[in-house]
């Protein structure tokens, strides 16, 4: 289950409808000339993100320092979210001597900024070195920072040529262009009204931000933007695809392949592969409206990484082994993994479940197994299968070959590698099943599956079918 990061359940047709619903702040110096900001200055007291002073004031107009923009945004990306407390820790070793080069008083909220990529250690010096810490922060360091805060950095146009229209866009930092443009085109920042010049709009890249300004504008991130995150523990991986399997509140194991533009973070280390997760991590999805962004993992204290890339070791086994099956793969090669050990399937394998003839697809998770081998493959496997075994789960993939929409049935085409010829098998879609775009995270509809579509499927067996619960597309 997905939960929002900071849930802004403050009633926004309240908040928004009816200034004066909030003229009674509670702050003695916010009145009729705040009124543009006193909704949003309520949504955001109330949520804990700013706070006013322990005279009553909230001091609307008085300029926000770097240091202060740095504690409020960090509110904004999770940090005073109970369950982000493991990842705060992690944060806060991983980045504890980078921080401990300056003299600031907020060392853990800096620390989570540069674990979520808000802030790289390069621009720590111009947010908390000590001639700029309580320096004002400028509009143009809002916009980047409002742009790195919902992880669209990636999204701002690098051409070299923007299209702003503000009178002063020459006086606008190059660096800094392409994230006022962002942010302008995002309507999360507008320009600024000069008296002087009624017909002209500034966007003042020079000016401070307000304490005001600075609700008004986390509020509309939190507004246009929903950051939200779901958690979980990693209860296997693989390798070879890139994947991982977790569990999550409801408990069901779900196994997600990475994709190439969803950041992958290990103990506030940003890696490529899966290599440095170990079974029992504790692991949140973070959503940026309902695209997924970031996996962020956080490894047992006894197993924490270090960053150094850990090395493949290749186990070729050959004396038998005996266990019980806690996961089956059923896709280009099959396996099953017995006590944390992946073992491969040949097409030759020969499968014997309580003596009787069979196939992987009629195994289950939680049957018992001995596995000989002859070239690091199984070449005989002995399962029995306890009385009460029935279903488990399962993966599948393949490439959709037909679609049957009446039986909610597809065909997929499995290669097997080591003899490099394809098999078809049927799949089930089950009533109810979600169906995800492994790319964008767009949930589809069972109508949205095509031929030639390549997906992961996660479901039961009954009786050698597969019975889909979970579509991934890749």
């Amino acid at each position: 289950m997905k939960k929002r990061i900071i849930a802004l359940a403050v009633t926004l047709a309240m908040l928004m409808g009816s200034v004066s619903a909030f003229a009674a702040s509670g702050f003695s110096d916010i009145n009729e000339f705040h009124a543009w900001a006193e909704p949003q200055i309520e949504a955001m007291t109330i949520l804990g993100i700013i706070k006013g002073y322990k005279d009553g004031t909230f001091r609307p107009d008085r300029a926000i320092t770097k240091t202060e923009a740095l504690v409020l945004t960090a509110r904004v990306a999770g940090y005073i979210t109970k369950d982000y407390e493991a990842y705060l820790a992690v944060a806060a070793e991983r980045y504890k001597d980078v921080v401990s080069a300056y003299n600031t008083p907020y060392p853990s909220e800096v620390a989570f900024l540069l674990y979520k990529g808000v802030l790289t250690e390069a621009e720590l010096a111009g947010y908390i070195a000590e001639d700029r810490a309580n320096s004002p922060l400028l509009r143009y360091e809002m916009a980047i920072l409002l742009t790195k805060l919902i992880r669209a950095e990636g999204s701002i146009n690098k051409s070299g040529t923007y299209n702003l229209t503000y009178s002063d866009a020459g006086e606008i930092p190059y660096t800094a262009t392409p994230y006022v443009e962002y942010v302008t085109n995002s309507a999360l920042m507008q320009g600024v009204y000069d008296p002087e010049h009624p017909e002209d709009i500034f966007f003042k890249p020079y000016g401070s931000v307000t304490r005001a300004q600075m609700a008004v504008l986390l509020h509309r991130v939190l507004d246009k933007f929903r950051i939200e995150v779901s958690f979980g523990k990693i209860v296997g991986k693989n390798k070879a695809n890139n994947s991982i399997t977790y569990g999550n509140a409801s408990g069901t194991p779900s196994i997600y392949a990475i994709p190439k533009n969803v950041n992958l973070y290990v103990d506030g280390y940003k890696t490529d592969n899966v290599k440095a997760i170990e079974t029992d991590a504790d692991v949140a999805f973070f959503y940026i409206n309902d695209t997924l962004a970031d996996i962020e993992v956080v490894n047992t204290e006894d197993n924490r990484w270090n960053g150094v890339e850990k090395e493949d070791i290749t186990y070729v086994p050959v004396d038998p082994i005996e266990g019980v099956i806690t996961t089956i793969t059923l896709s280009d090669e099959c396996s099953v993994i017995i006590n944390d050990v992946e073992y491969t399937f040949s097409a030759a394998s020969a499968i014997y479940v309580n003596h009787v003839a069979s196939t992987i697809y009629d195994l289950r998770v939680g049957y018992s197994a001995k596995l000989e081998f002859a070239n690091g493959k199984v070449v005989v496997a002995y399962v029995t299968a306890p009385s009460d075994a029935f279903k488990e789960t399962v993966i599948a993939e393949g490439v959709i070959t037909k679609i049957s929409v009446t039986n909610r049935q597809v065909y997929l085409s499995v290669i097997n590698t080591e003899t490099g010829t394809s098999s078809e098998k049927p799949l089930y879609i089950e009533t109810g099943a979600t169906i995800y775009n492994g790319i964008s995270g767009e949930k589809l509809d069972f109508l949205a599956l095509e031929p030639a579509d390549r997906i992961i499927a996660t479901g039961t067996i009954k009786d050698g079918n597969i019975y889909a619960s979970k579509i991934v597309i890749r």
